[in-house]
C-alpha cells in the first residue's frame, strides 16, 4: 500500500513532565511515511535531553526561544512536505494505530479536506471518550458550533497552504481560525468524520485549558470581530468590540469573495448568545440587554434562544436573585412575551 506522507509538528515549551510520552505514541505508531518536526522554545528543562534521545525519529527539530504555540507551528510548517498535517502538543497523545485510520480515510476520500477522528480526555490515567462531532449534513452546526478536537482533526496539505500559516496574534483559538476559514473557502461538505478515536487530550493543572474560557473565548471574540468588517456587518463588529477586549491588530485573512454575509451573521450571533449568558452582576445583565436590542432573532428558533437565555441564565445565576428577576422580566419583554 503507498501510504501517504503525514507530517506531525509538536510545539513545546517546558514540558518535560510528559513530552516523552507525546513523543512515543506518535513514533511508536510505526507509521511507514511519517514526518515528525518538534519545535521546542527554548526550555529549561529536561526537554531538549528527552528530544536528542528520540532524535534518529525526528525529520527536524530545534530549541529556540519563539513567540508562542502559534509562532512554534508556523517555524514547523516550514518544514512541513507531507500530504496530511497537524499538530499534536507536547502534554497530548495519539491513539494506537491512529495514523493508519487517518491514511485509510485519506486514501478513500480524496475530495475530503478535514479528516475529524474522536478524541479522548485523559485525566490522570482515566479516558472519557469526548461525545460532540461535527455533522457535514448540518452547515449551521459546523459553521456555529463546530466540534474541533484539535489532537485528533488532520488537515490535507493543499488546504493548509490555501488558508496559510497560523496567526501568531491569537494563543489560544488559533485551531477555530484555521477551522473557520476551511469552512468559508471549501463548505462543510469538505469534511470527513469518523466515530474511531485517534488522539487524547490531557487535561492538567498547567494546561491552557485549565486556565479557564475567558482566553479562549477572547480570541474567538477578535476572529468574529474583523470577520464582520470583512463581512459588512458595521454594527455587530461594533458590539462585539464593545462586549470583548478584542486585539484591533489582528485581522481574519480571507478573500471577502469566499465570505457567505448570512451565515457570518449567524456565527457572530449565536457566539454572543452563549459567551454572554451569564447574568452575575448589573452590568452583565445591561450586556444582556444590549445584545438582545441589537440582534436579529429570526436567525433562531425560538427554543433555541430559550436553551441559550432562558435555561442556562437560570442555571448559572444565583436562585431568585433580583438579577434573574429583572433580566428574565426583561427577555420575556423584549422577545414580546
Amino acid at each position: 500500500m503507498d501510504y501517504p506522507k503525514i507530517s506531525i509538528v509538536t510545539p513545546s515549551f517546558n514540558q518535560g513532565k510528559y513530552l516523552e510520552e507525546t513523543i512515543l505514541s506518535i513514533i511508536n505508531q510505526k507509521y511507514p511515511n511519517l514526518e515528525y518536526i518538534i519545535i521546542d522554545g527554548g526550555s529549561t528543562d529536561n526537554s531538549v535531553e528527552i528530544i536528542k534521545k528520540y532524535e534518529k525519529d525526528l525529520s527536524y527539530w530545534v530549541s529556540e526561544k519563539d513567540k508562542g504555540q502559534s509562532d512554534a507551528i508556523n517555524k514547523g510548517l516550514k518544514h512541513v512536505t507531507g500530504d496530511l498535517f497537524n499538530w499534536i502538543n507536547s502534554d497530548d497523545l495519539l491513539e494506537e494505530g491512529a495514523l493508519f485510520k487517518i491514511a485509510e480515510a485519506y486514501i478513500a476520500n480524496p475530495d475530503k479536506k478535514i479528516f475529524c477522528f474522536g478524541l479522548n480526555y485523559l485525566t490522570g490515567n482515566k479516558k472519557q471518550k469526548f461525545k460532540q462531532q461535527n455533522d457535514p449534513a448540518n452547515r449551521i452546526q459546523c459553521f456555529c458550533d463546530p466540534a474541533i478536537s484539535q489532537p485528533a482533526t488532520f488537515f490535507t496539505a493543499d488546504a493548509v497552504k490555501k488558508i496559510g500559516v497560523l496567526n501568531s496574534i491569537l494563543h489560544y483559538s488559533m485551531d477555530y481560525e484555521w477551522w473557520l476559514k476551511l469552512m468559508f473557502i471549501y463548505g462543510e461538505k469538505s469534511i470527513f468524520v469518523s466515530p474511531q478515536v485517534a488522539a487524547s487530550f490531557r487535561i492538567h493543572e498547567e494546561a491552557k485549558t485549565s486556565q479557564g474560557s475567558e482566553n479562549f473565548v477572547n480570541d474567538m471574540a477578535c476572529i468574529l470581530h474583523s470577520l464582520s468588517r470583512k463581512a459588512g456587518l458595521k454594527e455587530y463588529q461594533e458590539l462585539v468590540g464593545e462586549l470583548f477586549p478584542v486585539n484591533k491588530k489582528y485581522e481574519f485573512v480571507i478573500p471577502s469573495e469566499n465570505i457567505d454575509p448570512y451565515m457570518a451573521e449567524r456565527m457572530i450571533v449565536y457566539f454572543l448568545l452563549k459567551w454572554k449568558n451569564n447574568v452575575y452582576s448589573k452590568n452583565d445583565f445591561i450586556a444582556g440587554k444590549t445584545i438582545l436590542q441589537k440582534i436579529k432573532f429570526q436567525l433562531f428558533d425560538l427554543s433555541h434562544k430559550e436553551l441559550l437565555w432562558l435555561n442556562v441564565m437560570k442555571k448559572n445565576s444565583q436562585p431568585s436573585s433580583w438579577v434573574e428577576f429583572k433580566a428574565k422580566r426583561k427577555i420575556k419583554h423584549l422577545l414580546g412575551r
